[in-house]
């Protein structure tokens, strides 16, 4: 497990890497907030109904984008002894105007005296909804999809839905 998460580590960073290097890329800073949802199919990747709080670095093209993210759980209900997650994660996001769809990765570690440590690497499928002109920085909303394998993405079920709001300004 642990090589199969360095490999794709490696892999997101060597295609994030050639994606910055495009000239016509816009570099953005996000920051978001991410309403989680019970995962009963999933409960070792599950933080329960909890909202977490996200910085994110964009390379946007005119195609899409790569986004690599670390959101901050404070608090998880379904662990009380559990201090806080951080789950860094990577996206590969289509846009086309305002339409936002996507796949992504990511990997949650959970703070906690008795059951802490890194949680399974899980799935995640986005599709979304981009405002630009707020400033000059996007709004965009997200319904995410988490699954544990890519062989399990037609057990789809609405109940497990989560939710994001990104605000993204460039630099």
């Amino acid at each position: 497990m642990k090589t199969k998460f360095l490999c794709t580590l490696a892999l997101t960073a060597l295609c994030f890497g050639q994606v910055s290097l495009a000239q016509p890329a816009v570099k953005t800073w996000g920051f978001g907030i991410r309403q989680h949802a019970e995962q009963p199919d999933f409960p070792d990747i599950s933080l329960g109904d909890e909202l977490s709080y996200g910085l994110s670095l964009s390379a946007i093209d005119a195609g899409g984008y790569w986004q690599a993210a670390i959101l901050y759980t404070p608090e998880i209900g379904s662990m009380p002894d559990a201090d806080y997650a951080i789950t860094p994660e990577i996206n590969l996001m289509l846009s086309e105007n305002a339409w936002r769809v996507g796949i992504g990765g990511a990997r949650t570690y959970v703070s906690s005296d008795t059951n802490g440590g890194w949680r399974d690497f899980f799935w995640q499928a986005l599709l979304g909804f981009g405002l630009p002109g707020i400033g000059s920085g996007t709004l965009e909303a997200r319904a995410i999809y988490v699954f544990d394998e890519l062989g399990n993405i037609g057990d789809f079920d609405t109940s497990n839905l989560e939710y994001a709001i990104w605000l993204g300004i460039p630099f």
